[in-house]
This record gives C-alpha cells, sequence and structure tokens, in this order.
C-alpha cells in the first residue's frame, strides 16, 4: 500500500525545469491521444487495447526509422503513457532515443489511482528532462502544456477520434504549425 509520504518521496526525486524558453532541437516527436474511459476500453489488457499499445508502437519506430530519436509526453493518462511506456521499451535495445515530459502542474498525479502513481513516477525517473509548465493548476495549464509540446515538436503521433477537448486542441496546433500528423 502507498502513502502519501511515499509520493511525496517520489515526486522530490524528480528534477523539474522549467519550460520558460526552452526549446529542445533536434528532430523531436510529441504525443497526444484522450485517456482510456473515452476510448472506451474494458481495461489496459483488453484486446481493443492491446492493439493500441502495439500501433502506437509501430508508430513510434516508423518515426525513428525517419530520424526521430526524441520524444515528449504531457503524462496524462491513456496514450501520453502508453506512448512513453512503448519509448522506455524501445530505450532497451535503442539507448540513443530520448523521452522528455511536459508536466502542466506538479500535481498532476494527485487525481490518479495509487497502481497509476507509482507507474507516472516510474516514467518520470526515467525522463532525460521534465519539464514544468505551471506549479499550480490553472485553467491555461493544459493548453500551455499541449501548446509547449507542439512548439518543440517536428511530428505528431496522436490517437484522436475527432471529438472536441485538449486532443482536439493540441492536433489543430500541430496543423496550424505545419508538422506531420500520424
Amino acid at each position: 500500500m502507498y502513502s502519501a509520504d511515499f509520493f511525496k518521496k517520489a515526486q522530490g526525486k524528480i528534477r523539474y525545469e522549467t519550460a520558460d524558453g526552452q526549446m529542445l532541437g533536434g528532430r523531436v516527436c510529441a504525443f497526444t491521444g484522450h485517456r482510456p474511459q473515452k476510448l472506451g476500453f474494458e481495461s489496459e489488457s483488453s484486446e481493443e487495447c492491446l492493439l493500441l499499445k502495439s500501433k502506437i508502437h509501430a508508430t513510434i519506430k516508423l518515426a525513428m526509422s525517419e530520424g526521430y530519436k526524441a520524444f515528449i509526453t504531457g503524462m496524462a493518462s491513456g496514450v501520453d503513457t502508453w506512448a512513453a511506456e512503448e519509448v522506455l521499451l524501445l530505450k532497451t535495445r535503442f539507448p540513443e532515443i530520448k523521452l522528455y515530459a511536459a508536466i502542466p502542474y506538479k500535481k498532476q498525479y494527485e487525481k490518479l489511482y495509487n497502481w497509476q502513481k507509482e507507474r507516472y513516477f516510474r516514467i518520470l525517473s526515467r525522463c532525460e528532462r521534465v519539464f514544468l509548465i505551471c506549479e499550480e493548476y490553472n485553467k491555461a495549464c493544459l493548453h500551455q502544456r499541449n501548446a509547449f509540446m507542439i512548439e518543440n515538436a517536428d511530428l505528431l503521433i496522436s490517437v484522436y477520434d475527432g471529438s472536441k477537448g485538449g486532443t482536439s486542441n493540441t492536433v489543430a496546433l500541430a496543423r496550424k504549425k505545419g508538422i506531420d500528423i500520424y
């Protein structure tokens, strides 16, 4: 069982950097997509979810074959997390690839279940850099996180059903910037 103290210590081990003026450089691929509840999967072990994860994996490998070695995740549950895990899995065979995280606010993890929080901090601990967009939650921090990712990206891998929301807004930002979208 995890305690609140465990998560405070885990958060304390992460070295956050401010996103102000940061540019990653190189060929960077960002991720966006829906959270699990919007995708309608019964569980992460459902056949449909496993198929989606395998498609994410294949798309990341395609991006790597096109010269992308840096990836950035917004660390939301669902697609962001699954894509980050796929990058980390690939990193075991291709140590030159890098994973970055853009966190909208410091306590983004608070509404997650404990098993999700453990996963969240495990991923963050393996990121090259963790960019903190805002100290505290505010109405704009999620949009600012997405804008930061798109500003630093040359490619966007998206799981998107056409509905309105954060994923839709991120795809629109990518289109406006003229970056490729898979």
